[in-house]
C-alpha cells in the first residue's frame, strides 16, 4: 500500500476514528472524536490514511488470530481439551469455528445489466483479504 504520502497525524486519526467505531460509536461520533470536524464534509474512509490505518489493522487481527487457532489446534491434537467436559469441548470447537470463519475471506459479487445491454460486475472481498470494490 502507498503510504508514503500520508502524514503521522492523519494516520493517527484515522487509527483513533476506527477505534471509536469498533466500540460501538456512531461514524458521526467517531469522526468527532478523532479530531475531524463536525462540519467536515470529507469523510475519513475516503482518504488514504484510512485505507492504510484499516489495512494495518486487518493484518494485526488476521495474525493474532491465526496465532490463536494454531496454538488452540496444537493443544487439542496434544489432548489437553480431552479432560473437558463435552459442553467445554463443544464451546472450545465453536470459538475455534468461529475464529476460523473471521480468517477466512468472504467474497460478494453484484452483476447488473445496463440498458445498453452489457453486464456489469462490481466485486467486493471482506476478511481477511483488503475489501475494495472492484469494477469489471
Amino acid at each position: 500500500m502507498d503510504d508514503e504520502n500520508v502524514t503521522q497525524k492523519a494516520l493517527e486519526k484515522s487509527r483513533i476514528y476506527l477505534e471509536n467505531v469498533i466500540r460501538g460509536n456512531t461514524k458521526s461520533e467517531s469522526r468527532v472524536l478523532a479530531g475531524y470536524s463536525e462540519r467536515s464534509v470529507a469523510l475519513p474512509q475516503r482518504t488514504k490514511a484510512y485505507k492504510v490505518a484499516l489495512s494495518e489493522l486487518l493484518d494485526t487481527n488476521s495474525g493474532v488470530m491465526a496465532h490463536l487457532l494454531t496454538n488452540i489446534e496444537a493443544s487439542v491434537i496434544k489432548g489437553a481439551f480431552d479432560t473437558l467436559s463435552p459442553e467445554k469441548q463443544v464451546e472450545m470447537y465453536k470459538k475455534m469455528a468461529e475464529v476460523h470463519k473471521m480468517l477466512t475471506p468472504q467474497v460478494t459479487i453484484k452483476e447488473e445489466q445496463l440498458k445498453d445491454g452489457s453486464m456489469k460486475r462490481t466485486t467486493w472481498g471482506q476478511g481477511s483479504m483488503q475489501g475494495n470494490a472492484k469494477e469489471d
